[in-house]
């Protein structure tokens, strides 16, 4: 344990003796608080997301984590790896070079021959990139979303429906790609290097 970690672990009583010895300044609960807090004259901590002290989320995240069994997990698994087969069939049925990476519930698209093997190998290139815009576009228009690295995440309420929904679009996407000039350009790239 550092001397750090140190000072902050035991009662609280223990904390706020430490505390005192070595003139750490008590903060009232507020004071810390007042960083996040949007309505301040000056914010010093500027947070927001999903979850940020809105109770019906946090409501509907709680009801979700009490579903989210063993089962579950096992079911959603499983049609991961449905979603990343069913990807990699559409990239060889067209003969886009891309390749798919993920587990579990989770994959991503790459404009690659190769599945990357590290962060740097995972960065797209310009054409790559253009690429990527064209799927995450062509998806969207589809009903689809995935961010705009091409990764997307599967969740529990998800069908085979909805994986074949996705592989229709992620099929009839990299039949647009491969027609247009960006994939000759992603590829060209590639045998550049």
């Amino acid at each position: 344990m550092t001397r750090e970690t140190a000072l902050f672990t035991g009662s609280r009583e223990t904390i706020q003796h430490r505390a005192k010895v070595i003139r750490i300044p008590q903060l009232q609960c507020n004071e810390v608080m007042d960083v996040f807090n949007p309505s301040s004259e000056k914010v010093l901590f500027p947070h927001s997301g999903t979850f940020s002290a809105n109770p019906i989320t946090m409501t509907a995240g709680l009801a979700a984590m009490k579903l989210f069994d063993q089962f579950s997990v096992s079911r959603l698994n499983k049609l991961g790896a449905e979603t990343r087969w069913a990807i990699t069939s559409a990239i060889c049925e067209t003969g886009i070079q891309a390749c798919v990476t993920g587990a579990g519930s989770m994959f991503r698209i790459h404009f690659k021959a190769e599945p990357p093997k590290n962060y740097r190998d995972a960065y797209a290139s310009p054409a790559e990139a253009r690429c990527l815009k064209m799927l995450v576009d062509h998806l969207f228009a589809n009903d689809v979303i995935l961010i705009s690295t091409g990764t997307g995440t599967l969740s529990t309420p998800m069908t085979h429906d909805d994986i074949d929904q996705l592989s229709t679009a992620v099929k009839s996407a990299f039949k647009r790609i491969k027609e247009s000039s960006e994939l000759r350009n992603a590829e060209a790239t590639v045998s550049a290097k």
